[in-house]
């Protein structure tokens, strides 16, 4: 089995092509084709010499993912199920918003499945398969702007880490894509319209923090209380509230950014005036604001949503003893592409 060429950075490129006897700026063409361009054929190389595409046909392979089935939802909403390398399967959504801002989100996925098992998420049910390279993250990304150029006439204004899987448990290649889609020689989107969501895994939020991509970072919360928090995710068992918290504090130091909390609002579980008033103490101590999430019921797994008059009511008693609330409503519920509702599977 021949090397996807897109393994390999700039640098790579640089020495394999002095290697072959060629200048040294061959390798920063050959990865401008690959990921500003994003090129499907290594024929497509136009500037590169015809002999030197062809050793570069011998020696790597170049894999990309291809989409085998589109939904589209009533709000506007498209699921797009992509076969990967390997007959491995993901999905991507693209959101545009309900208001008139004309904002238009890529969600991606960055894992086959997942490796943490949240008990209220469709994806955990499904067997974790592998991790997804940088060059498939990347891929998605182009794919979901150029459905939003022809479907909406503009690129994306937000793209989110926000799928399938634990973004955080593929460290490196989540690192990586963020690099490539931000890059000048590649598909030269703002890192501030980038959001990665994390289960909250400790020493990995501090080494992203470290890594200074100017990205946005928003911590999957759902519960203040320690045995409510443990029993929705598996991740709680390893990193508690107060390691949260000082993780917390530690990006706010680090970048000068604030953290958003995501809490998804399941009825009679974490909704109650008791989870409301441990929210209310954990929040306003900490750099943050709190995303309410509507919850979409998913087959098999026995939650229900918040109603949505007391979704506003949770939001408003934190707004009224100064927490920062925003409120997300489902989108692409009736195609599957809502929160915790992605489930995508192997290729029969």
């Amino acid at each position: 089995m021949t090397l996807d060429i897109r393994s390999l950075e700039e640098h790579e490129l640089t020495d394999w092509c002095v290697q072959q006897d060629q200048p040294a700026y061959r390798g920063r063409q050959i990865y401008e084709w690959l990921w500003k361009k994003q090129v499907r054929d290594l024929e497509e190389m136009s500037n590169i010499p015809k002999d030197l595409r062809a050793r570069l046909g011998e020696g790597f392979s170049l894999n990309h993912i291809r989409e085998i089935q589109t939904s589209r939802s009533a709000d506007g909403s498209e699921k797009v199920i992509y076969a990967l390398h390997g007959r491995a399967v993901l999905e991507g959504v693209l959101i545009p918003s309900k208001s008139d801002d004309q904002r238009v989100t890529a969600c991606v996925s960055s894992q086959v499945g997942c490796s943490l098992r949240c008990a209220f998420c469709a994806t955990a049910r499904i067997p974790f398969g592998r991790n997804v390279t940088a060059g498939e993250i990347v891929d998605q990304v182009a794919d979901l702007n150029a459905r939003s150029e022809a479907d909406h006439g503009r690129r994306l204004s937000n793209i989110v880490y926000m799928g399938m899987g634990e973004p955080l448990a593929n460290y490196d290649e989540v690192v990586r894509s963020i690099r490539l889609i931000t890059a000048e020689n590649g598909l030269a989107f703002s890192p501030k319209r980038i959001t990665l969501s994390t289960a909250g895994l400790v020493p990995e939020i501090r080494r992203l923090a470290g890594e200074k991509l100017g990205i946005h970072l928003a911590v999957s919360l759902h519960s203040a209380i320690e045995s409510t928090r443990r029993s929705m995710m598996s991740s709680a068992r390893t990193y508690d509230l107060d390691e949260i918290a000082d993780a917390v504090r530690s990006w706010r130091q680090e970048t000068g950014e604030i953290v958003t909390f995501e809490y998804l609002l399941l009825s009679g579980v974490n909704d109650t005036p008791e989870e409301h008033a441990a929210l209310l103490r954990y929040a306003r101590a900490l750099p943050c604001k709190v995303n309410l999430i509507e919850y979409n019921s998913v087959v098999g797994i026995p939650f229900t949503g918040t109603p949505e008059g007391a979704i506003d009511t949770f939001a408003q008693g934190l707004r009224d003893a100064d927490v920062t609330v925003t409120v997300r409503h489902s989108r692409g519920k009736d195609i599957d592409a809502a929160c915790g509702q992605l489930a995508a599977r192997k290729i029969s």
